[in-house]
């Protein structure tokens, strides 16, 4: 017979109330939060599994708040291209209108001073700031300002040619900036590919347009000299040719004033005299205020309505229009560039936002809590709970006194 002795009795019976109540206020706790995982001794693999999850979850919303920073920062970037787009055009229209013979100097002055305000803002807008106080077109030299004007009037870039990049996605990442160099600086000048310059000793009437491409592979980007023997016959040398082969066969130029070679097309308006030079070459760099620089210096300097330089002053607004067509096409292919990113900016944060619902769907399911059931056992577990009150009670109140 085996004796179990009182203090054991007593000692059973306040462990299996305490486990009672342990299971009483655990289930009560899982009712108050509404999660069936507290801590990870209440299921060890679904809480490494919910640690996985809330990671991910956490992540995607960096990845949202980088979305939004990308975005405030592009659209900034893309109303300032925006209006120095609309700057450009309007410089544009003064230089079509300072070309206009009658004009008098003081009007072309007058010109040159809206040309002038033209460029300030310009300046501005090159110099802008995001809603952090960053040069937006600095490249990663954000604290720096970009660009400034030296004591000679020349404007100079400061900044460098990265691109500041912004994680949306555990493995894609945005540009947020545009390099001041690649907006405002490395324009090309002429028609983009190449350009025509008019020799500064011409004497005649003739100004040469910017031309067309017609057949890239025959152009080779080699450098072109046209001397005019009269105004009528000319040369071509192609100043590219190792050894030199010195100039080709004399043409007759045409009457529509076109001239088409090696895969190019120019055209000359104007009668050329002996002697007069033009040349076709690559199109070099230009930057904007450069461009809108040599049309002020123009618009400032005195010209006769005829004569020589008449003739230098036309090919220097045709130059103009010209180099403010490719600023304006600059901008505006760097603004596409923008809405492209703006638009992979919007579908990342659609497919973020369905990302972090599904994984916290996922987490709901692993620790949400089953209020029904969760119900049930509660009552089971308080009835239990005053089961064993009672039998403790009872069985603290035996004594073999009762009995005698």
């Amino acid at each position: 017979m085996i004796r179990i002795s009182t203090s054991y009795t007593q000692e059973q019976g306040v462990q299996y109330m305490r486990d009672a109540q342990k299971r009483v206020v655990d289930t009560q706790a899982e009712l108050a939060t509404g999660k069936r995982i507290s801590s990870p001794s209440d299921d060890p693999v679904g809480a490494a599994r919910l640690i996985d999850l809330h990671h991910q979850i956490d992540s995607t919303a960096r990845f949202q708040t980088n979305i939004a920073m990308a975005t405030g920062r592009l659209a900034t970037s893309d109303s300032i291209l925006d209006e120095a787009g609309q700057l450009t055009q309007r410089a544009r229209e003064l230089v079509v209108q300072a070309n206009n013979a009658p004009l008098a100097d003081s009007d072309r002055v007058s010109i040159a001073q809206e040309l002038r305000q033209i460029r300030g803002q310009m300046l501005e807008h090159a110099n802008s700031k995001d809603g952090n106080g960053d040069y937006l077109y600095a490249g990663y030299k954000t604290q720096t300002t970009p660009f400034i004007e030296t004591t000679g009037g020349q404007v100079v870039y400061q900044g460098d040619s990265g691109q500041r990049l912004l994680g949306i996605a555990p493995t894609r990442s945005v540009a947020v900036s545009d390099a001041g160099d690649s907006v405002f600086m490395n324009i090309r000048a002429g028609n983009g590919v190449f350009a025509t310059t008019a020799d500064a000793g011409n004497s005649g009437s003739a100004v040469i347009e910017p031309g067309d491409l017609l057949d890239p592979t025959a152009f080779e980007h080699h450098r072109f000299q046209i001397d005019f023997q009269s105004p009528t016959d000319f040369t071509i040398t192609d100043l590219s040719e190792v050894p030199p082969t010195g100039p080709g066969p004399v043409q007759t130029l045409p009457a529509d004033g076109r001239i088409e070679f090696n895969g190019i097309s120019v055209k000359l308006t104007g009668a050329p005299a002996n002697g007069d030079r033009f040349e076709v070459a690559p199109a070099p760099y230009q930057d904007a205020f450069t461009t809108l620089d040599k049309v002020i210096t123009a618009l400032e300097t005195p010209v006769a309505a005829t004569g020589a330089a008449r003739t230098k002053f036309a090919q220097t607004m045709a130059d103009a229009m010209q180099n403010l067509d490719q600023m304006h096409s600059n901008f505006l292919d760097t603004r596409t560039q923008i809405g492209a990113r703006l638009n992979g900016l919007e579908t990342q944060e659609s497919a973020n936002s369905e990302f972090s619902l599904r994984m916290q769907s996922i987490a709901n399911d692993i620790e949400g809590l089953d209020y029904a059931e969760a119900s049930s056992r509660l009552a089971a577990y308080t009835l239990t709970l005053q089961a064993a009150q009672q039998s403790y009670v009872k069985i603290q109140n035996l004594n073999l006194f009762n009995y005698l």
